[in-house]
């Protein structure tokens, strides 16, 4: 029988949280240096008071870099704490569409102890050979999403934006018109430049995605093993890979949500 999945220690990833009344552009240094796509914000007691996205960052204009965190932080859906069942950690992440959630180990005061990720899951995925043999003959195309959206290198940087922030996508393929795979973008990328493009009365035009965009892109194909993709997730710290046919035209995307929904119906869940 499967043993039960706790949310131990081992789970845990510390990384810095902020205060409400620092600078947003803390956030965004902090963000940028550290690849980091949440930040757990704090009271002067440690207490998770609330999150910063990275599109919550990525929405600041360059205009208003007076804002303080609480100017855009996001009420926390959900905190995980020592001990819980990683199940029901893992269902309720999935059913509301967060890679993240803040972990505490103490239910009445919330005190910020670290951040657990669905990549964290997938580290323990390669360590425990129970849960790696649940993906061994998983293939991509059974857990893939079919027809994702993609760009043209030639697409400003400020359409790309505008979809970032309405589909909360971490990266986009970018494809030629004969829809191969050239490159990746997300929003790591734009972190570093997005004032530059952003202002109070709508965003600039901005460079081309072709300037931007990460080179050559990391893919794989529809028959590849999940488990070689966990690895890849783990390895490369990447959250959505595009699937291609052997003339490298797109034909899907895969992304850490996907392995997660394979997983919990492999468990038997059958609400996904």
């Amino acid at each position: 029988m499967f043993k039960k999945l706790l949310l131990d220690r081992s789970l845990i990833r510390k990384i810095p949280s902020i205060s409400p009344y620092d600078l947003a552009t803390k956030a965004r240094s902090l963000m940028r240096d550290l690849g980091l796509r949440i930040i757990v914000v704090v009271d002067d007691e440690n207490r998770i008071v609330g999150v910063v996205w990275r599109e919550n960052v990525l929405s600041i204009s360059s205009t208003r870099s007076n804002l303080y965190v609480k100017d855009l932080m996001e009420d926390v859906l959900l905190i995980g704490y020592l001990n819980d069942d990683l199940l029901y950690i893992l269902r309720e992440m999935f059913m509301r569409d967060i890679w993240y959630i803040p972990v505490s180990d103490d239910r009445s005061r919330r005190s910020y102890l670290g951040v657990f990720g669905f990549e964290n899951f997938f580290e323990k995925i390669l360590k425990e050979q129970e849960l790696y043999d649940i993906f061994k003959d998983l293939k991509v195309e059974e857990v893939m999403s079919r027809e994702p959206k993609a760009f043209q290198p030639n697409i400003s940087v400020t359409t790309l934006w505008r979809n970032m922030l309405k589909d909360r996508y971490a990266a986009y393929p970018v494809v030629n018109d004969k829809g191969v795979v050239i490159g990746i973008i997300s929003q790591h990328d734009l972190l570093g430049i997005s004032t530059a493009f952003q202002s109070e009365s709508g965003p600039r035009r901005g460079p081309k995605i072709s300037s931007v965009m990460t080179r050559p892109a990391i893919t794989v194909k529809r028959n590849d093993n999940v488990t070689n993709i966990i690895k890849i997730m783990v390895e490369k710290n990447i959250g959505r890979i595009p699937v291609v046919d052997d003339s490298n035209v797109l034909i899907g995307i895969i992304d850490r949500s996907d392995i997660i929904r394979s997983f919990l119906k492999k468990m038997g869940e059958t609400y996904v």
